[in-house]
């Protein structure tokens, strides 16, 4: 009996040693079952949203080979004068001569030759009469204003202007905190204001240098967004600012780098089509703010996906633009973005050029070609490590 009332406490001991590491075992099976079917919903969840989020490009033709139609000949079309189509066509011929290629004979089965002519649009010239006329097929411009109702238009991309500042520690970016509003910017090019003490009295006396680009295209834009086509300040932009301060913005580029090299304050402000501003590290991009008195800036940072800041080191060449902010549909849209558009007849009795070409830059390919020029593609792009549709 003692030896039976012996083993009993023996196997109730062991029994009750076993069960705390059963219990201990059961509960990190749950956990673990728990944690993975929330890891499972999450992943679940982000891959909805980024199917969803890439549904537009992931709709999209491959490459220029999958637009059927194309039609034989040579085409001519047109653009603005050292404008955004101007400038990307005519860029160094090592980084881009494979679009220069691809924009001139697309689809190398079909004998197709696109050939491209500036047109300066100075002296109230309008380029669509020049496709009207049928001079030329169709025209790839920025400037809405100017197509005619007897005209079609495809969005092929996203452009817009970039206004920049000095960019050095401890300088105006800084002081601005990163941004400026559209009337500030009113104020400044019709000379309102001469010192950057009257745009913020935190800023020292530093007087305002205020440039304006040779670029006719972005004049105009300029003119629209910021100025409200006012022809009273249309007329003070002219006279105080335009007439004595207009230069290319490679040498206003060029003039901030000597001023930060020799350690220099410079009030230098200005502003510029995004492929030739977009991607240097000279000068700083102010995000705007608009009526709805939120800064909006379309350059991010690629490694910390956030706008980018005065802190950051815009050398670094990881910045890229956020497409979603280019979307005119939007509350926080960018103010200064717009649309690029091919421009043809509506006359069906003449040759579809213009339409076919745009079909073409609305591919994968195209898009992609299109965004490493420095033009803003219709929608999002996958990351291309994670997504072999991407560019």
């Amino acid at each position: 009996s003692q030896i039976n009332n012996t083993q009993q406490s023996t196997d109730s001991g062991q029994t009750q040693k076993r069960f705390p590491k059963d219990l201990v075992l059961v509960g990190l099976l749950a956990l673990l079952l728990l944690g993975g079917g929330i890891w499972y919903y999450l992943w679940q969840h982000n891959k909805g949203l980024e199917e969803r989020k890439y549904s537009l490009w992931n709709g999209l033709k491959k490459n220029f080979s999958e637009v059927n139609n194309v039609p034989s000949g040579n085409f001519f079309y047109i653009g603005e004068k050292d404008g955004t189509w101007s400038y990307i066509l005519s860029r160094s011929p090592e980084t881009d001569s494979k679009l220069t290629v691809l924009l001139t004979k697309p689809k190398a089965q079909v004998e197709a030759t696109f050939n491209y002519q500036d047109f300066d649009i100075k002296n109230d010239s309008n380029l669509i009469e020049e496709v009207r006329s049928g001079r030329k097929n169709f025209a790839v411009t920025s400037l809405e204003d100017i197509i005619t109702n007897d005209m079609n238009k495809k969005e092929i991309a996203y452009d817009g202007l970039l206004v920049f500042v000095t960019f050095s520690k401890n300088s105006l970016p800084q002081a601005l905190e990163g941004k400026i509003s559209i009337e500030q910017l009113r104020q400044i090019y019709t000379g309102a204001v001469t010192n950057w003490q009257q745009i913020n009295p935190n800023i020292s006396n530093l007087p305002l240098e205020p440039y304006v680009p040779k670029e006719a295209e972005a004049v105009q834009k300029f003119k629209k967004l910021v100025l409200n086509n006012n022809p009273q300040d249309i007329a003070l932009f002219e006279d105080k600012i335009a007439k004595s301060k207009t230069e290319n913005t490679e040498i206003t580029q060029k003039k901030i780098r000597e001023a930060v090299n020799k350690r220099q304050e410079t009030g230098i402000i200005s502003f510029g089509i995004l492929s030739k501003t977009w991607n240097q590290c000279s000068g700083y991009p102010l995000a705007i703010v608009d009526k709805s008195n939120k800064p909006i800036q379309p350059l991010f940072h690629q490694l910390k996906q956030r706008p980018v800041e005065p802190s950051d080191n815009l050398c670094d060449k990881t910045n890229y633009f956020d497409v979603e902010t280019f979307h005119s549909d939007k509350n926080d849209s960018y103010p200064l973005g717009y649309p690029i558009y091919i421009v043809y007849p509506k006359d069906n009795s003449r040759e579809r050029a213009g339409s076919v070409f745009a079909d073409m830059l609305k591919t994968r390919q195209g898009q992609c070609l299109l965004n490493k020029v420095g033009l803003v593609p219709l929608q999002p792009i996958p990351n291309y490590k994670k997504n072999n549709n991407g560019c």
